[in-house]
């Protein structure tokens, strides 16, 4: 679990002390910081309208009593646990900012390891072949065709609740811990807590098992939980990076990637549906995101083959 050393001399370094900056990685990082800065001054604004209102509050309060929870919460409950869930949020996203693997800091930099995907090429390749996926195996229902209510209820849902709750289960519970176990039984001095929190460099065969279990078992969860059908492939892929990322960079960072997601393909729903006062200037943005996203999703694929033939990029 250590830094990877290189001798020179009498002098030891940090692989990254000598290790060429990338420009790639800087662009990458610095693009993505701004997205998620925008995504979450949006987000905010979202959900201080809807706590603030007292009808949108009592629709998600009974839904989530009705679908989520399954049993009676109020909307006080909903309040003070959205406002306890985005305090967690903002320390999730503040520890993937330094964290020594996939860190946005590091990125930032030029610096990162030259066999681990970073956070930015993971979330956009994902987005892409998630793309590719939806036109091969397209959701039937249209957007339109579901009441306004639910729509807001979801839109809650996977911002707020589902990047904790679903993490917690499907990368925590499913992929880390045992994972953690394994290599406590494996080596006997590892700490839990740091897989937990840190992830690991290393992604043995093991670590693939427990990677395509949690992805399945996230992609049936979605299943059971009233999707259709070709949700399974879309949701048991984003799994796959979920995990990835989950490995790499511990918890938080697969939060802060599942928040990312959601709140990308949540809000271009919200903007259609609800007439908002800066409704066309934010769909223009949002739309401008999605092919810059797309853009380096491809840029991505391209760099990550690179790498495997040995170019240095």
């Amino acid at each position: 679990m250590k830094k990877e050393k290189k001798y020179i001399g009498i002098y030891l370094l940090d692989e990254e002390s000598v290790a060429k900056k990338s420009f790639v990685k800087r662009l990458y990082g610095g693009i993505t910081l701004l997205i998620l800065v925008f995504l979450f001054v949006n987000f905010i604004s979202f959900i201080i309208t809807v706590l603030s209102t007292q009808k949108y509050l009592d629709v998600i309060a009974y839904m989530s009593s009705e679908t989520f929870f399954h049993f009676k919460v109020n909307a006080t409950f909903i309040v003070y646990l959205a406002v306890s869930l985005i305090l967690l949020l903002l320390i999730s996203f503040v520890y993937l900012l330094f964290n020594n693997r996939v860190g946005l800091v590091k990125e930032i930099m030029g610096f990162g390891k030259k066999y681990i995907m970073t956070f930015s090429e993971a979330f956009y390749i994902g987005f892409l072949v998630s793309l590719i996926l939806i036109l091969i195996a397209p959701l039937k229902t249209p957007t339109n065709s579901v009441p306004l209510p639910v729509v807001l209820y979801f839109g809650f849902t996977a911002t707020v609740f589902a990047p904790f709750f679903e993490e917690s289960i499907f990368r925590l519970l499913f992929l880390l811990l045992p994972i953690a176990i394994k290599e406590k039984m494996k080596f006997g001095d590892v700490k839990t807590i740091e897989i937990l929190l840190k992830g690991k460099d290393e992604i043995d065969n093991y670590d693939l098992l427990f990677i395509i279990i949690s992805s399945l078992s996230f992609g049936l969860a979605h299943l059971w939980g009233g999707w259709e059908f070709n949700k399974l492939f879309q949701a048991s892929f984003l799994g796959l990076f979920l995990a990835y990322v989950a490995i790499r960079g511990g918890i938080a960072s697969s939060i802060v990637f599942h928040w990312a997601w959601n709140t990308l393909t949540t809000f271009i729903v919200i903007i259609l549906i609800y007439d908002y006062a800066y409704q066309v200037m934010l769909l223009l943005i949002i739309s401008l995101l999605y092919f810059i996203i797309l853009g380096l999703g491809i840029l991505g694929v391209i760099i990550f083959i690179a790498r495997n033939l040995g170019i240095d990029v």
